[in-house]
């Protein structure tokens, strides 16, 4: 359990983000049969906190808050996604999985999108193109 994400803002304060994608790819390679290739595996793998109040990678316009830090949840939730998008990859590599191949398609054309929109400025070019 050590290696799950941090589910308060104080504790996702207290990591870097690269270090969430690690935590999550460590993680899901030690639960090796528990890697499913759906989306609903991957959302599972997002802290509650995040889930709930990141920007969603579609987002046309920046919400405001002051209780929370938006780029540190929306750089969470990208570098989560990574990590478990590069665990459910090495686990289904060379199987011809159209379901897994369907759900990282999914992923990839996600993140191309929130290339040109708020996400963007909030989590960051770097973090995306990432």
């Amino acid at each position: 359990d050590w290696l799950c994400a941090p589910d308060t803002m104080y504790l996702l304060d207290l990591v870097k983000p690269e270090f969430l994608l690690l935590r999550t790819l460590a993680r899901c390679l030690i639960l090796w049969d528990d890697i499913m290739p759906s989306s609903k595996w991957i959302d599972s793998n997002v802290p509650q906190i995040v889930r709930e109040n990141s920007v969603s990678l579609h987002a046309t316009e920046m919400p405001s808050s002051e209780d929370l830090n938006l780029e540190t949840l929306a750089q969470a939730h990208v570098y989560i996604i990574a990590g478990s998008c590069l665990s459910l990859g090495f686990r289904f590599a060379g199987s011809e999985n159209l379901a897994a191949f369907n759900c990282l398609f999914a992923f990839a054309k996600d993140f191309m999108k929130c290339l040109s929109s708020a996400t963007a400025s909030i989590a960051g070019h770097y973090n995306l193109e990432t």
